[in-house]
């Protein structure tokens, strides 16, 4: 009887491999592209727009003589088969906007953070 328990047990969690699991969230980032200004808006304003960053820290870039402070947003979706994620690296310098990056791996054009992509 334990067995047939144990076996039913396994068969229903197979089952349940369709269920999405999202922690995070992507941020508005129109401020990014049309009203962050480079080494004017300040560090409390970015986040003011963006909302509170998941994360904050330093990054040198090989070139770069010193270290740059950053914020960092991130989304992950995971499914028992596989996981994607996206990322928002927002840099300053001397505590005022100074860029960003970000790399994904969500399907293209995907932006809402309220729903996951199918």
């Amino acid at each position: 009887m334990s067995r047939l328990v144990v076996a039913l047990f396994a068969l229903f969690c197979l089952a349940g491999c369709s269920v999405v699991v999202v922690m995070g969230r992507v941020p508005d980032t129109e401020p990014l592209e049309s009203k962050f200004v480079m080494g004017e808006t300040t560090r409390a304003e970015v986040v003011e727009a963006l909302g509170d960053p998941d994360g904050c820290g330093k990054l040198l870039f090989p070139d770069d003589p010193e270290p740059r402070d950053l914020c960092y947003f991130a989304r992950s979706e995971a499914t028992m088969k596989e996981s994607r994620f996206m990322f928002y690296f927002v840099f300053f310098r001397g505590g005022r906007y100074d860029g960003y990056m970000w790399f994904s791996s969500l399907p293209s054009g995907f932006t809402d953070s309220s729903a996951a992509p199918r």
